[in-house]
């Protein structure tokens, strides 16, 4: 309960917040210097240097970087530049129905 709480407010800020950076910066900045904030903070959590990379194949490689570009990136700049279009509550509320149909879509029958 206290990570959805959590996720929550964490979703809400997000929303919120880069409504005035957005009228100041690009998407492409503003996305790049909050990987870059969020990576520095979890490198004291998870160091990525501790990582034992030895045993990774190309294969491994390929879906590390699908992860970071398609999940991640695009993901984050695709959010931000809609609010261009959608104002943060109607781009919250889109984004709360699409995670309850893909939820009821994925039961097991």
């Amino acid at each position: 309960m206290v990570w959805g709480i959590l996720s929550g407010v964490a979703l809400a800020f997000y929303t919120l917040y880069p409504v005035k950076l957005l009228q100041e910066n690009h998407p492409t900045v503003i996305v790049g210097w909050a990987m870059l904030i969020a990576g520095i903070g979890m490198s004291f959590i998870e160091p990525p240097w501790a990582v034992d990379i030895s045993k990774w194949t190309g294969e491994t490689y390929v879906y590390l970087t699908m992860v970071i570009v398609f999940g991640t990136m695009l993901s984050f700049w695709f959010y931000l530049s809609s609010l261009k279009y959608l104002t943060p509550q109607d781009l919250n509320i889109r984004a709360h129905i699409s995670c309850a149909l893909f939820m009821l879509n994925s039961r097991s029958p």
